[in-house]
């Protein structure tokens, strides 16, 4: 039996879409899965017959026995992820189905059966507990794993500069209005793509906007102080009750505490180990971290630190490649928590 990983090659771009994948297929190589690389195209443009002859291609080295992780979705079109996991599941190959983004949550529903799909797979990986219960919800039956939280593969040290009480926040500002509707008396500092790069009067007085930067520089850019996860609009703040923002594994990664949404699935994690907090609202962060003494604030940066540590070595990853092949080496036996 072979372990294969989906390495998906992507256009180069300043979001963390290339990275996640990237990170997710090299802790899993380190454990002895080989790559499988896929480029990212458009499977619009090809017929069936070419597209067939485009997997078999790419996965002629695959047999009967092996073991996939497929990391979903590719973004080359659903018809592509759909035919590559029905052919692989043909040839007798188990798929261990690394859900990146629930898109029927992320987007609505789009006219696919992406209950079905999950349920081809052996094994389906979700984010968390939450997206785990609502899978199961809507129909997923296959053993599920849990994710947990990104782990975050980086050259740039974690901080030892003593943390600050200041905020931060790094990601992608054109879908959010965050930059104008900020209306703290604290400043925030903020790294990102932004909507109109000409028209600074969609950022508020108190944001200190510095720029967009792609991986690692924007990782040795930020500073030693609290990093903010945080998504505005009805339909993406929603979303984070279900997914794992990458940019939290960055800011833990680096050190950073994080400061994310009460209701969001990844604030559990937050609290329960100590390395950020939950809010209801924006007005309840000046608050929060001026009741922050000196010696909690050393005491936190120091779980956070030690919490680094996990993110930067792929514990999360290994930990969860180490359950699905247990769960296919015993014949799906597993006891979910």
């Amino acid at each position: 039996m072979r372990r294969w990983v989906a390495r998906v090659f992507e256009p180069d771009t300043v979001n963390a879409l290339a990275k996640s994948r990237n990170d997710f297929a090299d802790n899993a190589h380190e454990m002895g899965y080989e790559y499988l690389n896929l480029q990212r195209y458009d499977s619009s443009t090809e017929d069936d017959v070419a597209m067939d002859a485009r997997i078999d291609g790419m996965t002629s080295g695959i047999y009967n026995g092996d073991i996939l992780v497929y990391q979903y979705p590719t973004y080359s079109g659903t018809r592509f992820d759909f035919e590559f996991a029905r052919r692989l599941k043909g040839r007798g190959v188990h798929i261990i189905m690394m859900v990146h983004d629930f898109e029927i949550l992320r987007f609505g529903d789009k006219g696919y059966d992406e209950i079905g799909y999950y349920n081809s797979a052996d094994v389906v990986i979700a984010a968390n507990a939450p997206q785990r219960d609502k899978m199961r919800e809507m129909g997923v039956t296959k053993p599920i794993v849990l994710h947990r939280c990104w782990d975050y593969l980086s050259e740039t040290p974690v901080h030892e500069e003593p943390l600050t009480r200041d905020v931060v926040m790094a990601g992608s500002f054109i879908k959010s209005d965050l930059l104008s509707t900020w209306n703290q008396e604290m400043t925030l500092i903020a790294y990102g793509e932004r909507r109109d790069y000409n028209d600074d009067s969609e950022i508020s007085e108190n944001v200190e906007y510095r720029g967009v930067f792609k991986e690692p520089e924007v990782m040795r850019r930020l500073p030693s102080c609290f990093g903010l996860a945080w998504d505005t609009g009805d339909m993406y703040g929603e979303y984070t009750r279900y997914n794992n923002p990458y940019k939290v594994g960055m800011y833990l990664a680096r050190g950073l505490p994080v400061i994310a949404w009460r209701e969001s699935a990844i604030a559990k994690l937050l609290t329960e180990n100590g390395i950020g907090f939950g809010i209801n609202s924006l007005d309840e962060i000046k608050p929060l971290l001026q009741g922050i003494n000196d010696d909690e604030l050393r005491d936190l940066q120091k779980r956070v630190q030690n919490f680094a540590q996990l993110l930067r070595t792929g514990y999360f990853t290994k930990r969860l490649l180490l359950e699905s092949e247990a769960i296919i080496r015993t014949g799906g036996l597993h006891v979910e928590e």
